[in-house]
């Protein structure tokens, strides 16, 4: 779920242990566990920070500890911790950020007195949303710039995280042997059984060993993909391990064992916790049961997922189900719901960047309106991107839309 500034709010730890205390005992109560005044008491809870606070004093934090008998870093979250939260629940749903303004606003809470730490996972950020939109080279070098500094630093668990990024950019950039070097250099330099494991680092875990699986699989190196992926499962939350699955199908689809593959799509159904998984993995199936022949099924799971997917999701996607589902369906005019298309041409915009999505999916309408001999829905497009033209005042964005513009039209005066 897309995070808004609205959302993004710093609980003081004062605040925060007051809830801890008041979980189990009333002030009374602690007041008397403790012997401090009740204006004592309450000028520490109104504190913004505790642990780091030269007023406060040490004897607060021993009392603390010792009646809960717990640390105080395992009650309370530091700013610094709350602000590392907020940028992984953006890392993980970094497609729903669909322009940089939502990010920006985010970056806008980023404080000179935080860590370089989460000063450099901002740049994660904005390097993942780069490469997202197609900036391939700007974010390649700001990662290169992020690995020099933490290389220099020692900061080994943001390294993993970053090799993450570095991998998958290989991937899409076309360059997988020079992706697998990366994790090999991490994993060949670093003792990475030495880190201490935590929510943060697990996922830093998961995205190392998950992308570089991705690598080999796309290297061909299906039996090292699949024993990398086992170590991504360790480090996997409930929400990640469908993708797992997915991807281990993947490899199994690469040797064409489909039942095999067929096997770990049902697992990775199994595991989805929201909607956007399972349309991913429906999706997947319906090209399995192509490849098995059996077409019917083949349409019945791609149907689903376009009677399913809507807004919410990234563009992206829904341009790639829409592609599927007109080839799947065999350009059938009885069988697809072409007006569809004109609601995701609405939003193409939001695709820029990913140009691939945006080919295939005007090919697949192209050569629809080919077979079917439809020019007139072919027109209506064109009318809906030229309204957009109008309508729109970033010239980057105008002179984008006027090309496509341009080449449907090309296609409708071949069928005149």
């Amino acid at each position: 779920m897309k995070l808004t500034s609205k959302d993004i709010k710093f609980i003081s730890e004062g605040k925060q242990l007051k809830e801890y205390i008041l979980k189990k005992y009333t002030m009374k109560e602690y007041l008397t566990l403790t012997q401090y005044t009740p204006s004592t008491l309450e000028r520490y809870l109104n504190s913004r920070t505790i642990k780091n606070n030269k007023r406060i004093g040490k004897k607060f934090i021993r009392d603390t500890e010792k009646i809960f008998k717990n640390k105080l870093e395992n009650i309370i979250h530091t700013a610094e911790d709350q602000f590392n939260d907020y940028c992984l629940d953006i890392l993980n749903d970094i497609d729903a950020y669909n322009d940089l303004t939502d990010i920006n606003t985010f970056m806008t809470l980023e404080n000179k007195s935080f860590s370089i730490y989460n000063q450099l996972l901002i740049k994660i950020i904005t390097a993942r949303y780069r490469y997202n939109l197609g900036s391939y080279q700007e974010a390649f070098i700001m990662l290169k710039n992020v690995i020099k500094i933490l290389e220099r630093k020692k900061i080994i668990d943001l390294i993993l995280l970053t090799t993450g990024e570095l991998g998958y950019l290989h991937i899409l950039k076309g360059t997988i042997k020079s992706g697998i070097n990366c994790f090999e250099y991490v994993l060949n330099k670093y003792s990475l059984d030495t880190l201490s494991i935590n929510s943060r680092t697990k996922y830093y875990f998961y995205i190392f060993y998950y992308r570089y699986a991705y690598c080999l699989r796309h290297n061909n190196q299906l039996d090292k993909a699949r024993a990398t992926l086992e170590k991504a499962l360790l480090y996997a939350n409930r929400n990640q391990i469908y993708a797992v699955y997915n991807n281990d199908a993947l490899t199994y689809i690469s040797e064409h064992r489909l039942e095999v593959a067929e096997q770990k799509y049902q697992i990775a159904l199994k595991s989805c916790c929201n909607k956007s998984s399972r349309l991913l993995i429906y999706n997947n199936l319906a090209y399995l049961y192509v490849e098995k022949g059996n077409i019917e099924k083949a349409q019945k799971y791609i149907n689903y997922v376009i009677n399913n997917m809507d807004k919410s999701m990234p563009l992206c996607k829904r341009l790639n189900y829409f592609d599927s589902y007109i080839q799947i369906n065999n350009y059938n005019k009885h069988k697809i719901k072409i007006y569809y298309a004109l609601e995701l041409l609405r939003d193409i915009d939001k695709a820029f960047g990913n140009e691939t999505y945006i080919s295939s999916f005007l090919n697949s309408i192209l050569k629809y309106c080919t077979i079917n001999k439809d020019m007139n829905f072919l027109n209506q497009m064109v009318q809906l991107l030229n309204k957009k033209i109008i309508n729109t005042n970033d010239e980057i964005k105008r002179l984008r839309l006027k090309n496509l513009a341009y080449n449907m039209y090309k296609e409708i005066m071949k069928g005149v």
